[in-house]
């Protein structure tokens, strides 16, 4: 039976990538094989971010190259199986390799908390039946949010400021002290009103909107 402390936990957001490259081709597999174009440079190990995708439901996804045969990059645990929810030879777009990660610093522990992520479900009722049904619709929009002490000079703050004021659908990973690690993507805010408050450091609010809400997760 394995456990996984919170506490002790780092929060990176993806800082700079390398030029966005073509996706050929991706394989319905419960680890999908990309193709990317020549020279792309990926190695086994680098985080990958799809940008497009004819699969819509993987634009934004990340995921661990986990085996490299000259074009075809396994992407591992990117689970692409459902050939309804991902028609077979469809999945063509583009990508970019994530280069280097900026950590976010001072998280204040009591402060983070998720929300979302949860299906949902509509509830209905036949005539000759006196027992409700349910039918599962949509998941619920996925956030994190957090509160950290403000510092205006931080790599971190500057980065998580310069990304809440374009908005654009950024990766980030968790990393657990036990080595498992997970990985996202998503938009984030940055309060532009500073918390203050008596006997407290000055903070500032974070939230991560998940695009999309899954994750991908890996024990190690």
């Amino acid at each position: 039976m394995a456990r996984t402390p919170v506490n002790g936990s780092v929060i990176a957001i993806a800082a700079t990538f390398g030029a966005t490259k073509s996706m050929s081709a991706i394989t319905n597999a419960a680890s999908a094989v990309a193709t990317f174009e020549a020279a792309h440079g990926v190695i086994v190990t680098d985080i990958v971010q799809i940008i497009t995708s004819g699969w819509t439901l993987l634009e934004g996804r990340v995921a661990r190259a986990s085996a490299v045969a000259t074009n075809d990059i396994t992407l591992e645990s990117l689970n692409t199986l459902n050939t309804t929810r991902y028609p077979a030879g469809t999945g063509a777009g583009t990508v970019r390799e994530v280069s280097t990660w900026t950590n976010v610093g001072q998280i204040l522990g009591d402060s983070l908390a998720s929300s979302g992520g949860e299906q949902q479900f509509a509830s209905f009722q036949y005539l000759d039946q006196d027992v409700a049904i349910e039918e599962p619709t949509q998941v619920s929009a996925g956030r994190f949010e957090f509160q950290i002490d403000d510092d205006l000079s931080a790599a971190g703050q500057v980065l998580l400021r310069s990304l809440s004021e374009s908005q654009a659908v950024t990766p980030f990973k968790i990393t657990h002290r036990t080595g498992a690690v997970r990985y996202g993507a998503g938009i984030i805010a940055l309060g532009i009103v500073p918390i203050l408050a008596s006997n407290q450091n000055v903070r500032r609010a974070v939230s991560l909107s998940l695009r999309p809400a899954n994750m991908t997760e890996y024990a190690s």
